[in-house]
């Protein structure tokens, strides 16, 4: 998987790199402790930050320790990335019920955006 993703990376960001090649909560909080404004980047020139990265990879439990940490703010969880998606769409199309409700415990607002996905 990390391949087929890797391509879509932008070159200089690490943040990839933690959570499509080692996709595990230890890498990339010691990566976001060290550059914490890595958490809210846009970090692939589809314009995804990291939670749209874990979600696209499918990293259910991943998306949801971004979801809890502790510089995650909630109007990050309603970011779009350039497809017109956030990180819930991506949840809703993997059927993570789980996720899903992590997701909006903190940010209600999610279910009620009127931005629908291009996909």
């Amino acid at each position: 998987m990390a391949s087929a993703v890797s391509s879509l990376l932008m070159p200089s960001d690490d943040v990839n790199t933690a959570i499509t090649e080692f996709g595990d909560w230890k890498s990339t909080k010691a990566f976001l402790d060290n550059d914490p404004t890595a958490l809210t980047a846009k970090v692939t020139i589809h314009g995804r930050t990291a939670l749209h990265v874990a979600a696209v990879g499918a990293q259910w439990k991943l998306v949801e320790k971004l979801v809890q940490h502790q510089h995650m703010p909630a109007n990050m969880l309603a970011e779009l990335d350039l497809m017109g998606c956030t990180c819930l769409h991506y949840v809703a199309m993997g059927e993570s019920v789980n996720t899903a409700k992590a997701l909006v415990a903190k940010n209600p607002s999610l279910t009620t955006m009127l931005q629908w996905a291009k996909v």
